[in-house]
């Protein structure tokens, strides 16, 4: 298995190159610039967005406004879910570290964010909520603990429209061992 680093350049290099091709197909297509066309008229089945379906309910979405809390459709973390996810992927590298490892959670956070192709996967403080206690078995807080949640997208129109596909909620599901659900989000945090 090649090295985390090795990894992260060539698909650093790769999406460089397919953003290339896609741009000169796309205009040896049509004759017409890229941005000119439709986004609906190249998406493959990959490209499909992550349904973030069933909402919360609406009485929840009103007590985390209350509150100047916000939802956000995401992954549980708990602790170490974004290290182990690291760990897992390259044992040779990072067999050795302890999950709870705080100096690989970047790291880690660039990966998840590589292998989706979606840069606004961030790390936000969320609440357990029963909702999401009794679909995510492994929590083991209580209802009301501050959890650590990978966030993918808000609750609001321009970021459900440009949210991340399917195939990239699929691969961070496999490797978290959890579906993602709406979640309350106490402090949001800002990334790069």
């Amino acid at each position: 298995m090649s090295s985390f680093r090795s990894q992260m350049q060539a698909m650093s290099l790769e999406e460089r190159h397919e953003v290339s091709q896609q741009r000169d197909s796309d205009k040896s297509k049509t004759g017409a610039e890229p941005h000119a066309q439709t986004e609906l008229s190249h998406q493959s089945k990959d490209d499909l967005q992550v349904s973030p379906y069933p909402l919360p309910p609406l009485e929840e979405c009103l007590e985390a406004k209350r509150a100047k809390h916000c939802m956000y459709f995401g992954f549980y973390a708990g602790r170490d879910g974004v290290q182990k996810a690291l760990i897992s992927s390259f044992p040779e590298e990072f067999g050795n570290r302890y999950p709870d490892d705080i100096s690989i959670l970047w790291p880690a956070l660039l990966y998840l964010r590589a292998i989706t192709k979606c840069d606004e996967l961030e790390l936000h403080v969320g609440v357990v909520s029963q909702r999401v206690k009794d679909q995510i078995l492994s929590i083991q807080e209580p209802v009301g603990a501050s959890v650590l949640v990978l966030g993918l997208f808000p609750l609001d129109r321009e970021a459900f429209e440009r949210r991340i596909t399917q195939e990239g909620a699929n691969k961070i599901s496999k490797l978290f061992g959890t579906p993602p659900t709406w979640w309350r989000i106490s402090q949001v945090t800002e990334g790069e």
